[in-house]
């Protein structure tokens, strides 16, 4: 593999480009940038074949896969000291973890950072933007199949963020809100990596996906496109239809696996960071934890 091909994100924290730990780098190279047979049947089973997912997730909620958690630990250099509790029954159990809530402080301004991932981030909907790679871009009323909801969105902002197998994987919401309707649409299981988003964004439109509408007295109408990729056993939502919640309030959390969440905000509802805007124009993801503010990155 040439450095050309590695995936870089910007750490926030740290103001350097690191280069991302890639679980299973090696087999979705070889999914994803070939059309050989093999490479195209083992795609189709990983990404169409839910019982192979089923399979996987229920694999990894067995006791015995809890010795995995350790060494998975070290080498992603997770921080223990986050965590709620350090013990756990299964893999999936670990993945599925709680955080203690001071590892996670909510920025006191009014929209924030819905879940830890990589980040890109757009201001204004209505320019033509590029997507992982140049010349790629995603149409959101095919994503959502609405093309009345997406119009309210056409002109609005967006966050695309991408959670690694080794990221927390609860979701939170953006800004205080009402959770107004939330939609399921089945379909594939695509991986979401840049290895394989880089080939094709399209394959999101593919996956299987939750529409989440959400209603802020002081940012209008938002809207969560909740995405599975390759082995997410379930998206399993824990809020409530119909009640309030604050920002930073859980919203549910993926299963095993890689997954996505794409947060659409109304036009002129929400600021974002100018230096997120710059690393997105060079189709560089940010990393950034959940609670950190959207304006200002504090």
């Amino acid at each position: 593999m040439n450095d050309k091909d590695a995936i870089e994100v910007y750490d926030f924290e740290k103001k350097e480009l690191i280069r991302e730990k890639i679980p299973a780098e090696e087999l979705l190279r070889f999914m994803y940038h070939n059309e050989t047979f093999s490479a195209l049947s083992l795609r189709y089973l990983l990404s169409k074949n839910s019982l192979i997912s089923s399979i996987i997730g229920y694999w990894m909620k067995l006791p015995l896969t809890k010795k995995g958690v350790d060494s998975f630990i070290k080498k992603y250099g997770i921080k223990r000291e986050d965590f709620e509790r350090t013990t756990f029954k299964s893999f999936n159990d670990f993945f599925i973890r709680k955080l203690r809530t001071s590892s996670r402080p909510i920025s006191s301004d009014s929209i924030i950072i819905p879940c830890d991932g990589r980040h890109l981030f757009y201001q204004d909907l209505s320019t033509n933007h590029s997507f992982y790679v140049k010349g790629q871009c995603l149409s959101i009323a095919k994503l959502i199949k609405d093309d009345t909801l997406a119009s309210l969105y056409s002109r609005g902002s967006m966050i695309i963020s991408r959670l690694a197998p080794a990221d927390y994987h609860r979701f939170h919401f953006p800004a205080d809100v009402i959770l107004d309707s939330i939609k399921l649409i089945d379909g594939a299981l695509y991986s979401v990596s840049p290895l394989a988003l880089r080939k094709t964004i399209k394959n999101l439109i593919e996956n299987k996906r939750m529409i989440v509408q959400m209603i802020s007295k002081t940012h209008g109408n938002i809207l969560q496109i909740i995405i599975g990729a390759t082995n997410v056993g379930s998206i399993n939502i824990t809020a409530t239809l119909g009640k309030e919640y604050k920002k930073g309030d859980e919203l549910g959390y993926f299963s095993f696996g890689g997954s996505m969440i794409i947060t659409l905000f109304q036009p002129k509802t929400a600021t974002i960071n100018k230096e997120l805007i710059l690393h997105t124009q060079n189709l560089t993801e940010v990393l950034l934890k959940m609670g950190t503010s959207l304006s200002h990155c504090e």
